[in-house]
């Protein structure tokens, strides 16, 4: 089942890559749908951690211009600070660690609430300068790519 959605989402980036075409309009993103690598079906809401406080798992965000079809992916880590000790112990300060997110616990829909709040804050006149907004919490998969 997970398969055939990620041959879905790759067919549609494929397909649907230039997704803009008012280059005048603020754009503003939106979360189109959220995948939970650390749970067996992929559902963010249905993920559970062994401890709420002592987690970490990795999303992938797929995000796209308000109202419109096309979309991207994001990724993250969404992990605690007793996580972060616990894995790092050599390191005396967690700072912002990149293409992480850091919560005091694990709370769905506290994170999901915040994740679409930070994400429909992200505009630009340009994709580009929306998805650079958006790496400052995640890796999008174009970041590196150059035409």
């Amino acid at each position: 089942m997970l398969a055939g959605i990620l041959w879905r989402i790759a067919f549609i980036l494929k397909n649907n890559h230039n997704f803009l075409s008012n280059n005048n309009a603020m754009i503003r993103a939106e979360i189109k749908f959220i995948i939970c690598w650390d749970d067996p079906k992929g559902d963010l809401a249905a993920y559970r951690p062994d401890d709420y406080e002592n987690f970490c798992c990795l999303v992938q965000l797929y995000i796209g211009p308000h109202g419109g079809d096309g979309f991207e992916e994001f990724q993250l880590s969404i992990c605690t600070p007793k996580w972060w000790v616990e894995n790092h112990p050599d390191e005396y300060i967690i700072g912002a660690p990149k293409n992480t997110l850091v919560v005091l616990e694990y709370d769905y829909l506290r994170l999901t609430a915040w994740l679409h709040r930070y994400v429909e804050r992200c505009t630009g006149e340009s994709w580009q300068e929306v998805a650079r907004r958006l790496c400052l919490i995640s890796s999008w998969e174009f970041e590196d790519y150059h035409p």
